[in-house]
C-alpha cells in the first residue's frame, strides 16, 4: 500500500536537510487513477480538508504535545 502524507502546516522558509518526524494516524482512501488533473486536484483539496477536520478530534489533537514529535534528535543529543 502507497502512503503518501501530507504535510499541512504551512512552512516559511525550506527545510531540507532538517529532520522531520511524523506519526500516522489515520486513513482517508485508496489510491486511485483520476479522469483529470483537475480532478485529482479537486480531491487533494478534500482530502486535506477531512484532514484537518480529523485532527481537531480528541483521538488525533493529542498527538499535538506529543514529546516525540516535539523534540529533535540534535536538541536530545546535546543534552545527554
Amino acid at each position: 500500500m502507497l502512503q503518501e502524507p501530507w504535510l499541512l502546516h504551512e512552512f516559511n522558509e525550506d527545510f531540507y536537510g532538517e529532520e522531520l518526524r511524523l506519526v500516522i494516524v489515520g486513513y482517508i482512501r485508496p489510491e486511485v487513477n483520476f479522469q483529470s488533473l483537475e480532478s485529482l486536484i479537486a480531491k487533494i483539496h478534500d482530502d486535506r480538508r477531512i484532514a484537518e477536520r480529523a485532527l481537531d478530534l480528541p483521538l488525533y489533537s493529542k498527538h499535538k504535545d506529543d514529546p516525540y514529535l516535539n523534540s529533535s534528535l540534535h536538541s536530545e543529543s546535546n543534552h545527554a
